[in-house]
């Protein structure tokens, strides 16, 4: 649980709910290094309320896989912190097509898994990754998958008012044997 405008891990009590709401780990997370607990597969909602002053209560949605340790990046903001939202697609850089399943990572936040042929809908916007609630500004914006060399771009979240700016990742397919 921490500040990304400042870098500091905030000091918070910690709920974690499965899929039905219901409250299965809750400690008090004291700020100096990261929090673990054992869970089985399944997605939760991890609920991070702040102790110190000036800080607002913030969720994040992690998902465990059996056999992986799962990084969960809960981020809390000061009180009256703009926020806005950041949408992008992974593309291939040479044919232009968007379909690339792919891992997409905002500076400091959790990764995402991006898969645009599972979405079951027929235009281009739903079939955008999405992150919510972040501070406006400028963000390196990381894009990998397999057979392809990594991306780092900047993009930029802007606040709710402003709308949203399309984040657009291209990456390059691999020519060597070597993963990305």
């Amino acid at each position: 649980v921490y500040d990304p405008t400042t870098n500091e891990n905030i000091t918070s009590t910690v709920s974690i709910q499965d899929a039905s709401g219901q409250t299965v780990a809750e400690f008090d997370y004291e700020g100096l290094k990261n929090w673990q607990t054992a869970l089985v597969p399944g997605t939760y909602t991890v609920v991070a309320t702040p102790t110190v002053e000036g800080y607002v209560s913030s969720t994040s949605t992690c998902t465990v896989v059996a056999g992986k340790d799962v990084s969960c990046v809960t981020v809390v903001y000061a009180e009256g912190t703009e926020l806005g939202s950041i949408v992008g697609i992974v593309y291939d850089a040479r044919s232009e097509s968007f379909m690339i399943p792919a891992t997409v990572t905002v500076q400091g936040m959790s990764a995402i898994d991006y898969n645009p042929r599972a979405q079951a809908c027929d235009n281009d916007v739903c079939k955008m990754w999405q992150m919510t609630s972040l501070p406006t500004g400028a963000y390196s914006v990381t894009a990998s998958a397999p057979g392809y060399y990594d991306n780092v771009v900047t993009c930029s979240v802007l606040s709710e008012e402003a709308g949203v700016s399309v984040c657009k990742i291209p990456l390059t397919l691999r020519t060597d044997s070597g993963d990305s």
